[in-house]
């Protein structure tokens, strides 16, 4: 029997010490008259690849807005790296920089 781990209990191992890369929780837009986003949740660990695919109006730019720190949702949270993107907008924007380099 082999000693190595599988990749599903590696990755189980490392997501209880490491904070999800993106995760949104229950995340909402409203504009006068259009709901742009309507409770979305979602988790995306350190090092996946991830693919945000829609038709024209579904809420894509609005939401990689929110996780940016360019708008503000009308209700739920967005974390980056653990920091939230409103209560701790400097903390997620510097865990940003430093997970663009690789860090």
């Amino acid at each position: 029997m082999s000693a190595c781990r599988t990749n599903a209990g590696r990755r189980a191992f490392f997501s209880t010490m490491l904070p999800a890369a993106i995760q949104v929780f229950d995340l909402c837009k409203n504009y006068p008259g259009v709901v742009a986003l309507d409770d979305v949740s979602l988790r995306i660990e350190a090092g996946e690849f991830f693919g945000l695919l829609g038709p024209n109006g579904a809420g894509k730019t609005t939401l990689i807005s929110i996780v940016a720190g360019l708008t503000r949702a009308s209700s739920g949270h967005a974390l980056v790296m653990g920091h939230d993107v409103v209560g701790d907008y400097r903390a997620a924007r510097t865990r940003r920089r430093a997970a663009r380099v690789g860090l």
